[in-house]
């Protein structure tokens, strides 16, 4: 009896399993003046696998860019390049039916953060290289997808990582991102 129940189960979740392909990206740039200046870039591929029509499993890489440019009055420039990875998986909690055009949905999971930074004075030339810093941390977020064909939709999400920043202590890192996903 108890084969029979795994059998029927696991047919029904090979009936409703679908997959996802999805690819957003986030430029942002703050100025403070000419010599002053912020500016990140990031890129993510993700992967979801549908067990249910509301239930998937998210696997995402998120490759992300920062650049600071700061120059004091009477001062050295200084730029501060930071590189930051982040291999994340995701259980997504979709909100409303799955053939439904416009779907809002919950996620939340754990993610792999690896990061450097390199700091340099440019009048001096001198740059300082930081240690690779690695971390298993929570993620979590919303999201909603747009449908705009029977596989195409359009799709943005708030991400928030907690990142540690030295000292035992940690801060909320969050993006806002858009992009496209293809239902396979």
């Amino acid at each position: 009896m108890k084969s029979l129940i795994f059998l029927l189960l696991l047919s029904s979740f090979s009936h409703a399993m679908n997959y996802e392909l999805g690819v957003s990206f986030a430029k942002k740039k703050n100025s403070f003046d000419k010599d002053n200046y912020f500016e990140t870039e990031s890129t993510t591929a993700s992967v979801s696998v549908y067990f249910t029509e509301q239930l998937a499993l998210e696997m995402s890489y998120t490759d992300a860019k920062a650049i600071r440019y700061e120059k004091p009055p009477g001062g050295n420039t200084t730029e501060t390049y930071q590189k930051t990875e982040v291999l994340g998986a995701d259980l997504i909690l979709v909100l409303a039916d799955r053939k439904s055009w416009l779907q809002p949905y919950i996620k939340g999971g754990m993610a792999q953060l690896k990061r450097s930074q390199t700091v340099n004075v440019l009048e001096l030339n001198n740059p300082q290289s930081l240690d690779i810093e690695t971390a298993i941390i929570p993620s979590y977020g919303v999201g909603l997808k747009i449908g705009i064909t029977k596989a195409l939709s359009f799709r943005v999400s708030y991400d928030v990582w907690q990142t540690p920043v030295g000292g035992g202590s940690t801060s909320d890192d969050s993006q806002i991102r858009a992009g496209v996903s293809w239902t396979l």
